[in-house]
């Protein structure tokens, strides 16, 4: 087989895998996951996102050092500190590449970028062009590919690999906007109206501060709390430290009311309740959509998700249990966060 004809494999488990919801790899983990791939004969490894943490910054650096057959990816996006920070992090990779992009549908100039598409062709080109000051082997994604016009599309293609752009990946980031195409859809609930979303949320929460119980303040101190007890506080201002609190313990109730509907679906009663076991790691928050959903073939709908809290510290028991032992009745937890799902036309 000659060059031409040959089927690179592009793997990016230690980037876009570990979105999955309870998957946090640590360095060293990442290193022997990277190393495993060397053997199994990987072309690329996809090695993080430089700039989105410490953690990932230093994953990239530790598997460039260490893995040497495979080309050695970073991602980032289409700015300048992102390319900056991917070239520090591959600087020990024997074989190097940068993985750069940017939105390429209306929806994403539009809603993601707050652009057009003169100015995001412009930003493109810009970065590829600033790209080649360090890599010789620059990878573009033009994200939401699935979604964009296809003569936008064409042209964004093509400037950047005039500005240098040497492997391009279309990125389908809706996944599945032309599966229609590829499979049976008989079973699909096409003409359903949703009212409602279910988001999947982590209840180990890092959080500094304080409540009050109405008659004394109750401060976050240096310790963390058990998966399925509350954290011991302290009346003593000068105490207070980060600590690691759960969400949506079973006291109270509490449970019920962030696992269902919220009443302010209009019914004035909850639906579908359920409740947090105390060894839970995930909880569900539900609630209403800002307008309902009516699922049709073609079409998929855009959600955006903000996330906020109105009392980041909820605090359970009577003013001397701050500081008393711990247990489900009693002391610190992280409070119910507040949820919005938009509907973008």
């Amino acid at each position: 087989m000659s060059e031409k004809q040959k089927v690179y494999v592009f793997d990016t488990t230690l980037r876009d895998g570990e979105q999955v919801p309870g998957c946090q790899l640590n360095t060293d983990e990442k290193v022997e996951i990277a190393l495993d791939l060397e053997d199994l004969g990987v072309d690329i490894i996809e090695a993080g996102f430089p700039i989105s943490s410490p953690g990932d910054f230093n994953s990239v650096v530790e598997i460039s050092k260490n893995v040497k057959r495979p080309i050695i990816c970073a991602l980032s996006r289409a700015l300048v500190d992102d390319i900056n920070m991917a070239h520090v992090s591959l600087k020990s990779a024997e074989r190097r590449r940068l993985h750069t992009g940017i939105g390429s549908s209306d929806i994403h100039i539009k809603h993601k970028f707050n652009s057009t598409r003169e100015k995001i062709l412009d930003q493109a080109v810009a970065a590829v062009k600033y790209a080649r000051r360090y890599f010789e082997d620059i990878e573009f994604y033009p994200e939401d590919a699935g979604r964009a016009d296809p003569d936008f599309l064409a042209k964004m293609v093509e400037k950047v690999i005039g500005a240098g752009a040497t492997v391009i990946n279309i990125a389908d980031t809706t996944a599945g906007v032309a599966a229609a195409s590829y499979g049976d859809f008989t079973k699909v609930p096409f003409g359903t109206t949703y009212s409602h979303y279910q988001v999947t949320m982590k209840r180990a929460v890092k959080i500094k501060g304080s409540v009050s119980d109405g008659s004394n303040t109750c401060y976050t101190v240096s310790n963390s709390g058990d998966i399925s007890k509350n954290v011991v506080g302290s009346t003593t201002a000068d105490d207070e430290a980060e600590i690691t609190a759960y969400m949506a313990m079973t006291i109270s109730g509490l449970g019920d009311e962030i696992n269902s509907i919220s009443a302010g679906d209009g019914t004035g009663t909850a639906q579908d309740a359920g409740t947090v076991d105390d060894d839970d790691e995930f909880f569900q928050v539900r609630g209403a959509f800002t307008k309902n959903i009516k699922l049709e073939p073609g079409k998929i709908p855009t959600l955006k998700l903000a996330f906020g809290t109105s009392a980041a510290l909820g605090y359970e028991g009577s003013s001397g249990g701050c500081e008393a032992t711990i247990g489900q009745t009693q002391g610190l937890y992280g409070a119910k966060p507040d949820v919005t799902a938009t509907v973008i036309d």
